[in-house]
């Protein structure tokens, strides 16, 4: 008997174009302000899609840094988990957005957020 997938699975087929969508955003430069995903910093920190939904984590977890532009379909979702874990998100000095706890350690971001 054939496995059921879950709602939440996808198909090799779907992993494989949300993996062509993502390389083809990888080609163009990243806009915290734009609609896209640093691709190129997730893979930097190591970071790989999620098995089973093929999703990329919204948050370096090196840096802190928000992967995803501001008007990106789903940002609005990875700012309200990151104030779910107490964390607040600022623009550094290089234009790109990120998370951190205000009382606690700023990560490598510490440095690089604006006043």
């Amino acid at each position: 008997m054939a496995k059921k997938k879950s709602a939440t699975e996808l198909t090799e087929k779907q992993l494989k174009d949300g993996f062509n969508k993502a390389m083809s955003e990888e080609s163009k430069a990243f806009d915290p302000e734009g609609d896209g995903y640093d691709m190129e910093s997730a893979k930097k920190a190591g970071m790989k899609p999620d098995p089973k939904t093929g999703h990329w984590g919204s948050r370096n977890p090196k840096t802190g840094q928000i992967l995803k532009g501001q008007k990106h379909d789903t940002y609005h979702l990875a700012v309200e988990g990151e104030k779910k874990m107490g964390f607040e998100i600022r623009k550094g000095k290089d234009g790109k957005y990120y998370s951190f706890k205000p009382s606690g350690n700023t990560s490598k971001a510490s440095g690089n957020l604006e006043k």
